[in-house]
């Protein structure tokens, strides 16, 4: 998500590339309003907003709401980038407790999921917008940042191993078969 890592990043990147408004969206409220003062810090863009929401994304209703309240805020959701991870204490694989996995794949796996629909939901219902350097019209991007581990598997991070290539595999099928 955007409190911290990859997310926090991204959102940085976005802000100082000037965009308009971003939306950023954690389970951890202290640092996410943090990394929403420094992305206002780093705008070069005079009218910037920046808007963000404490989110349990593997709760379903969290995540309807806070991809709503993105599209009520900021008019529509141009870009999504999708940064969220979790790895609980690792550990060889027949000794990872049940709720450890469930945990895991709870946010990096069904989080994930119910995002990347809830984002297809809003941007089918927008109207095209002229994409960049002649690229025909478009609704809106999605990018999901998996992990190496989605690939390169580690001893100790079976669970979070096995969340990541879900990842990988959810971003697969939802860029060859979502359409406008």
């Amino acid at each position: 998500m955007a409190a911290s890592g990859i997310g926090r990043a991204t959102a940085l990147a976005y802000a100082h590339a000037g965009v308009s408004a971003i939306f950023l969206a954690d389970k951890n409220p202290v640092y996410l309003a943090r990394v929403t003062e420094e992305c206002q810090s780093v705008s070069p863009n005079s009218t910037f907003r920046a808007f963000h929401k404490a989110v349990d994304i593997s709760a379903e209703s969290e995540v309807v709401a806070m991809v709503a309240e993105a599209v009520s805020n900021m008019g529509g959701l141009d870009y999504c980038c999708n940064a969220t991870g979790i790895l609980e204490a690792p550990d060889f694989f027949a000794e990872i407790p049940t709720s450890t996995f469930d945990k895991t794949m709870g946010t990096n796996a069904r989080g994930m999921f119910l995002c990347i629909r809830e984002q297809v939901k809003a941007m089918r219902v927008q109207t095209p917008k002229e994409g960049l350097h002649g690229r025909p019209k478009e609704r809106g991007s999605i990018v999901n940042i998996a992990s190496v581990a989605a690939i390169l598997p580690l001893p100790t991070m079976s669970t979070y191993s096995a969340s990541k290539h879900a990842v990988v595999g959810l971003t697969v099928n939802a860029g060859k078969y979502i359409r406008p």
